[in-house]
């Protein structure tokens, strides 16, 4: 996927990401699966690093994923991705 198609929940335009940020990657083949979802979607307990065999790394640290499907992923960023990253 291209960096534009990474965009803030409810956006049509690419945003910066921060910490906590609901995030959708757009794209082609991202999960090798029809599609599945976290087991509660009001519930981020329960978003997992891991579905239908999709993991997403920000900054290096893995996200959690809410619904991955092979056109579209949507996730929460994680907390502090960059935290050992200097920024100027």
């Amino acid at each position: 996927f291209r960096a534009e198609d990474v965009r803030p929940h409810g956006s049509a335009q690419p945003y910066p990401l921060v910490p906590g940020l609901l995030t959708w990657i757009f794209g082609e083949n991202l999960s090798r699966s029809p599609g599945c979802s976290a087991q509660n979607l009001m519930d981020r307990a329960t978003y997992k690093t891991e579905l239908c065999g999709t993991r997403v790394l920000v900054g290096g640290k893995e996200a959690r994923l809410i619904a991955v499907m092979p056109g579209q992923i949507n996730l929460l960023v994680p907390d502090y991705p960059w935290e050992n990253e200097m920024v100027s």
